[in-house]
């Protein structure tokens, strides 16, 4: 649990996720990640099932406070999708709070 509401997961290097989403129109979305960082030059892969290779998220060094990280941008299907988040090996780790998608 996070203190203010809602939950946290720490992410060490070689953490990985899919999740499922329901977007009501096909095109370009913009995901963004809320996270807390201790170490510069970290990195997140982001990809949806079926894309060629991943879309590399710059995460900022945030000293251990709540930042958020530049948008990616992802082709999304109408429906349901599937996204992967993976930190990749190299990074140290981070905290992530929240996940925005939007249009």
């Amino acid at each position: 649990r996070s203190h203010g509401g809602g939950a946290q997961l720490h992410c060490s290097p070689g953490y990985k996720a899919d999740f499922a989403v329901e977007v009501p129109a096909a095109g370009r979305y913009r995901l963004t990640a809320r996270v807390a960082t201790l170490q510069a030059n970290q990195r997140l892969l982001v990809s949806v099932a079926g894309a060629a290779s991943p879309t590399e998220i710059p995460v900022p060094h945030t000293v251990g406070l709540w930042g958020e990280t530049a948008p990616a941008e992802l082709t999304l299907s109408a429906g349901r999708n599937l996204i992967s988040l993976e930190l990749p090996a190299g990074n140290r780790g981070g905290t992530l709070k929240e996940l925005t998608l939007a249009r």
